[in-house]
């Protein structure tokens, strides 16, 4: 199945300079750098060499925009396998989330033109912060999340996403991908 010429637009506006290596980063999207965020070295009583990484540069403000950077590097590949003739349509994401995860990914995908996240939150969230993540795009639904442990078939029949993939943890994209690769500096 050929794309359609957005999709070819959203293709071609993924730009990964590379997966791993630090003169060619990838994060930020809009400004790769290494590091990508600013690190600060501080005291801590009885260890040398302690450092933080400062998120709150990030899109954001939070290291929750590395895991949807990742999400658009996924869709690349789905747009990939989708010209090749190998999926049909796009599937969307789906993710439990209390909100930062939510935002950041939901930020992220509608950057480049990707399908809306749907979002499984627990009832007792705030109101506002639901009527925020449908303001900016995301597909919300409620449940008790206290009531039981979750699976990814749970989490996509809740969000109404057959055949969809769920993003809360990483089991459903597979065992090799990786959502934090360039976080820690050694």
């Amino acid at each position: 199945m050929a794309l359609s010429s957005a999709e070819e637009r959203i293709l071609k506006s993924i730009v990964i300079p590379s997966e791993n290596n630090p003169k060619r980063p990838e994060f930020p999207p809009e400004n790769p750098r290494w590091p990508s965020t600013p690190i600060k070295r501080i005291e801590v009583e009885d260890f040398s060499d302690v450092y933080i990484k400062d998120e709150s540069v990030n899109p954001t403000g939070t290291h929750k925009d590395r895991m949807a950077w990742e999400m658009v590097v996924t869709y690349k590949q789905l747009l990939l396998s989708k010209k090749l003739g190998r999926i049909g349509k796009l599937p969307q994401m789906s993710i439990i989330s209390s909100g930062s995860a939510a935002i950041a990914v939901q930020t992220m995908l509608r950057k480049y033109g990707l399908p809306n996240l749907k979002v499984l939150v627990d009832y007792r969230m705030k109101k506002s912060l639901k009527d925020y993540l449908v303001r900016i795009g995301c597909e919300v639904y409620e449940t008790d999340l206290s009531k039981r442990i979750l699976y990814t078939d749970d989490i996509l029949k809740l969000t109404n996403n057959d055949g969809g993939i769920d993003i809360t943890s990483d089991d459903s994209l597979g065992p090799f991908d990786v959502f934090y690769d360039w976080r820690v500096m050694i």
